[in-house]
């Protein structure tokens, strides 16, 4: 599915969806038309959200990937983005092609979050932190987001293709 993002706006239209104890999702996407843009003003640096889920408020317990653009032309850098009781975490991990399709998987166990990323072509990224997984077990899936304080300067597309397994 495609979501666009308006320009001056935030999120794409789409539902809400709830979600009872998810613990490991799967998801293809692509960056598409207006997710590089050159980095000119400080909120430019701001971590947009590519997609994740809730165990309750998204900014007290959450686990996202995020992005920003490269310096370089045509390149997104992506971050492992998450709250866990109230405290933000982020941390760049690796960095992709516009219109490179691409699947990552993130599972919880154990007091980890583990996330691998396949590019087309290249080697697996593997990787984990920490990450206690709340007692509240449902919440909601969080889709793609532009900002900080700053809307989409243009109008934004991603493609998010999910498959989710919820685990006990």
């Amino acid at each position: 599915m495609i979501y666009e993002i308006k320009k001056g706006q935030h999120y794409s239209r789409h539902w809400p969806k709830l979600h009872f104890g998810t613990r490991k999702k799967v998801v293809q996407f692509k960056f598409m038309d207006g997710c590089w843009f050159p980095l000119e003003a400080p909120d430019d640096y701001a971590i947009n959200k590519l997609f994740g889920w809730s165990y309750g408020h998204h900014h007290r317990d959450s686990i996202r990937i995020g992005w920003t653009p490269n310096k370089e032309p045509g390149k997104i850098d992506l971050f492992f983005y998450a709250y866990n009781d109230d405290l933000q975490y982020d941390e760049i991990f690796a960095t992709v092609e516009i219109w490179q399709e691409c699947e990552i998987e993130i599972w919880l166990f154990s007091g980890r979050a583990f996330f691998s990323l396949q590019r087309s072509g290249l080697p697996v990224i593997m990787d984990s932190v920490s990450f206690r997984i709340p007692q509240f077990k449902w919440g909601y899936y969080l889709f793609a987001y532009v900002g900080g304080k700053l809307p989409a300067r243009t109008n934004t597309k991603i493609e998010l293709n999910f498959h989710t397994e919820s685990m006990s």
